[in-house]
C-alpha cells in the first residue's frame, strides 16, 4: 500500500468509527494512536504474519490488542463495501512465471 494510500483509509476509518471507537471497551482508555490501530491490522490482514504470537512480538502489542485492532478495522471496512473493492484478476494478474 502505498503512504498517501494508507493515510486516506487513516482518515476514512478514523472518521465513521469516530473517537470512541478506538478506545478499549473496557477500561475506556485510548489505545495506541488510530493510525497505528489500523497500521497493525492492515500488517495481520496483509498475511505479514498472521494473529499470533509472531504477530505480538513483531508489533510489541500484546495478543488482545492485535485481535481488537484487526477486527475494529475489519468491521469498519465492512460498514464501507460499497466504497471500497478488491482487485479484480485482470488489474493483477497472477505471475505464471513464463516470459
Amino acid at each position: 500500500m502505498h503512504r498517501a494510500s494508507f493515510w486516506q483509509v487513516v482518515e476514512i476509518l478514523a472518521g465513521v468509527g469516530g473517537k470512541d471507537y478506538w478506545v478499549q471497551s473496557k477500561t475506556r482508555q485510548p489505545s495506541r494512536p488510530i493510525y497505528q490501530q489500523i497500521a497493525a491490522a492492515l500488517y495481520v490482514l496483509g498475511g505479514s504474519g498472521g494473529t499470533g504470537e509472531r504477530t505480538r512480538l513483531a508489533l510489541n502489542i500484546g495478543k488482545g490488542a492485535v485481535l481488537a485492532y484487526t477486527w475494529r478495522t475489519i468491521n469498519l471496512l465492512a460498514r464501507l463495501a460499497t466504497y471500497i473493492r478488491w482487485p479484480h484478476s485482470v488489474e493483477h494478474p497472477v505471475q505464471s512465471g513464463r516470459p
